[in-house]
């Protein structure tokens, strides 16, 4: 892993920041601690190649990665005296000779040739009744079945490996009954007692309450991830930590590692399958067939599998505290020791998320902590951090990735500041940069440097455009009619004003506004032309707005001279002459009409 150099914490103004694309926040309450978590190594279906590798070192990197127990198979299909057991004598003892627990459990294959027994058929039909036990699970002969197991546990103790967890069904279906009458036949008993390791959550939910006199351990697998959705599983796994009313409760095959694709996605995948049950209140963990999935028959280390899980899981101590994801690509789950904290994110989302981390109750961060980073492209990245008394700040989670920050936590006096600050971190580099000006435009406040604040930017990212007055999606430089009221701007005197487009006398206001659009002196609500400025209220030649004897002599001397406006043909002959004065003094306002004043 390379080291990098210690970056600083800066402030940063989250104000248009916090509820962007891409990214998300996260809440932790490092004073509402929880549950211990620890971690065990399945090898019920791989012991045979465990056998023929290099078992004591296969041993060694459980132990590197802070796993404690061993999950080890009993073949019920296997006659007990098969010699294919010395193997898992062999195997066993070597394990608790290095400090390992052992927990043995009903496996779905006889370790060899057939690694897909599910149900009746793992049991061999020497361990059925020829007839009756009909209400018995598979018919089992229960005097057989607790023979065979007894026989296993003594020969498992006569090899130095003795079982402390027993598990007798599997993805099994049994009741109470079937586990009461099994132990009740059994001589052996100096173990705890794990059931019913059903196939799916919700039926773990649903039978562990009947089962929890007969049990010491609730176990279950979590293969029904593919019906329950995301953003139900912790409260799933909160329900059997419920249902199992104060017994412990174990994720027994965790097992989302997958084959079919990168290495960083098998990576992050089966980090996620384990962290819901943690977060729901399950106290132990088991990785599905660990060899051969995170490491090799030959003891050697799968490359991101190994390296991540181990930086999971030997972290995982102190207590789960509680903590929140408003993204259900990030995902979450965190853990606090003497004072320090360990934040444990994944990101399932094809794009990098600027994620911002909130301490909550009265918690802040203080002294030298780092991350420990895995991505496509990088493996295990230390990056040093020197936090300085801060309650928030944000990070970038790159896409498809793991992380985990150490993080050096104290109880403030009081409520700490809220002020967030940014990580500059390696992987800042992943976000996009529009401008290319170094700066994310998630940080940026001109991400198309145009010279305008992305704010009052309607194009952030197109420095040829900022404005759209009509909100047509089509920037003003670009568009025709930048108001939209349909008048082309090269026609519209106001084209960023859609109640306006004509100002007939040119003083800046424009005709809809305007209560003279001729500015004739004349009012448009009496001005017969209004947007004729030869023309004011009809009649009034003398513009004194009142039509009297002055004006009909005006208009008869203006008559005389041709001089009248084609509008005072008042008697519709053709000619405005005068021939129009009787309808003139029709029009007449003044009593005096037609008399000189």
């Amino acid at each position: 892993m390379n080291k990098k150099n210690f970056l600083m914490l800066l402030p940063l103004a989250l104000s248009g920041v916090v509820g962007m694309a891409n990214s998300s926040e996260i809440s932790i309450f490092p004073g509402q601690a929880e549950q211990e978590v620890k971690f065990g190594a399945d090898i019920k279906l791989t012991l045979k190649r465990v056998d023929e590798g290099n078992t004591g070192r296969i041993m060694d990197r459980f132990i590197e990665m802070g796993i404690d127990m061993v999950r080890v198979p009993i073949y019920a299909t296997r006659d007990i005296t098969d010699p294919f057991y010395d193997r898992v004598y062999r195997v066993a003892d070597i394990a608790e000779d290095k400090g390992l627990t052992l927990f043995a459990s009903v496996a779905n294959g006889d370790g060899d040739l057939n690694g897909n027994l599910h149900g009746e058929v793992k049991f061999s039909d020497d361990l059925k009744c020829n007839s009756g036990c009909n209400n018995n699970i598979y018919r089992l002969n229960f005097v057989l079945y607790s023979t065979y197991l007894d026989t296993y546990l003594q020969n498992m103790e006569l090899n130095d490996a003795a079982v402390s967890y027993l598990g007798p069904y599997n993805e099994d279906q049994a009741d109470n009954d079937d586990y009461r009458k099994l132990w009740d036949k059994m001589d052996h008993s100096n173990y705890s007692r794990v059931g019913a390791e059903f196939w799916g959550l919700e039926r773990s939910v649903e039978a562990t309450p009947d089962l929890l006199d007969q049990i010491d351990v609730v176990g279950s697998h979590f293969y029904d991830d593919i019906r329950i959705a995301p953003e139900d599983y912790d409260s799933t796994w909160a329900d059997l930590t419920d249902a199992a009313s104060g017994a412990p409760v174990w994720f027994t095959e965790s097992t989302r590692y997958q084959v079919d694709s990168s290495e960083m996605t098998n990576t992050r995948s089966g980090i996620e399958h384990m962290i819901p049950a943690i977060r729901g209140g399950a106290e132990r963990v088991f990785i599905y067939q660990t060899a051969n999935r995170l490491v090799w028959y030959n003891g050697g280390k799968r490359a991101y599998r190994f390296s991540a899980t181990k930086q999971f899981t030997s972290n995982a101590t102190g207590n789960v505290v509680d903590s929140s994801s408003d993204d259900l690509a990030i995902k979450t789950v965190s853990f606090i020791d003497n004072d320090h904290l360990k934040i444990n994110i994944t990101n399932g989302d094809t794009s990098a998320k600027v994620t911002t981390i909130n301490l909550q109750g009265d918690y802040s961060s203080l002294g030298s902590g780092e991350q420990a980073l895995w991505t496509e492209s990088v493996e295990g990245e230390l990056t040093g951090i020197s936090f300085d008394d801060v309650s928030c700040w944000t990070m970038t989670v790159p896409a498809n990735s793991y992380l985990q920050l150490n993080v050096p936590v104290q109880a403030t006096q009081g409520q700490p500041s809220t002020e967030c600050v940014h990580i500059p971190l390696p992987q800042d580099s992943a976000l996009p940069d529009f401008d290319n000006d170094g700066i994310a435009n998630f940080f940026d406040e001109d991400d198309d440097n145009d010279d305008v604040l992305d704010a009052n930017d309607a194009f952030p990212f197109d420095s040829t455009e900022s404005l759209d007055t009509d909100g047509d999606g089509i920037g003003n430089n670009a568009d025709v009619d930048d108001d939209g009221d349909s008048v082309l701007d090269t026609d519209d005197a106001f084209p960023l004003d859609s109640t306006e487009s004509i100002d007939t006398d040119g003083d800046g206001i424009g005709n809809s506004a305007d209560t003279d659009d001729d500015n004739d002196g004349v009012d448009d609500a009496v001005d017969y032309l209004p947007l004729d400025a030869e023309v004011g209220v009809l009649g009034d030649l003398d513009g004194d707005h009142d039509i009297d004897a002055m004006d009909i002599q005006a208009f008869l001397r203006a008559s005389l001279n041709g001089a009248l406006h084609s509008v005072y043909d008042l008697n519709n002959d053709g000619q405005a002459d005068h021939l129009d004065i009787p309808s003139l003094v029709r029009l007449c306002t003044n009593e005096n009409c037609g008399v000189n004043e």
